[in-house]
């Protein structure tokens, strides 16, 4: 996986001047680090060429790793040129944290979550009734609202997600009598 962004290619003249009118010329991509490019919008990443329209393209740029980069275009009549720095920041990350649905204090929960950066997720009890062991299983004490956290903190690449909350009841579970 990895951050995607855009990437805007423009072609410049000798002199500097932008390039405003049509152009056969490919160009091809590199970058510096882990860049690759996907130049037909088709979420495969690694095709790294793409003909200049009014001089200018767009193309769609990942990179596995937070990190500053430059581009270098190159076309096959042996025209270069090389973009200044570009940085690839930290990508955002979700975490998806289903409803829990009411619980009766007899039950123990297994909580799940996940984060689509791919990381781990971590749970905090926030308040109520049960408590947390080996960091994903509820085990309830009472009767009463409980309220769970899921957390993802992020690293070298990700940054922290917005904490997700889920809320539910646990009630007691109805007696069975035996005469």
């Amino acid at each position: 996986m990895g951050v995607a962004f855009l990437t805007t290619v423009t072609a410049k003249d000798v002199n500097g001047n932008t390039v405003t009118t049509n152009s056969v010329t490919v160009a091809t991509l590199t970058g510096s680090g882990s860049a690759q490019f996907d130049s037909d919008g088709n979420s495969v990443f690694g095709d790294n060429t793409k003909v200049l329209s009014n001089g200018i393209f767009t193309i769609s740029t990942r990179d596995n790793v937070a990190e500053t980069m430059t581009l270098t275009a190159s076309s096959a009549g042996g025209k270069t040129g090389t973009s200044s720095s570009i940085t690839v920041n930290k990508g955002n990350q979700t975490i998806t944290f289903p409803p829990i649905p009411t619980q009766k204090t007899t039950s123990r929960l297994g909580l799940s979550a996940t984060a689509d950066s791919g990381l781990p997720v971590s749970f905090a009890l926030g308040s109520g009734p049960a408590l947390l062991a080996g960091g994903t299983n509820l085990v309830f004490t009472g009767p009463g609202v409980v309220t769970v956290i899921a957390s993802q903190a992020g690293d070298s690449n990700w940054n922290a997600a917005t904490p997700k909350t889920n809320s539910f009841a646990v009630v007691l579970m109805a007696g069975i009598f035996f005469y």
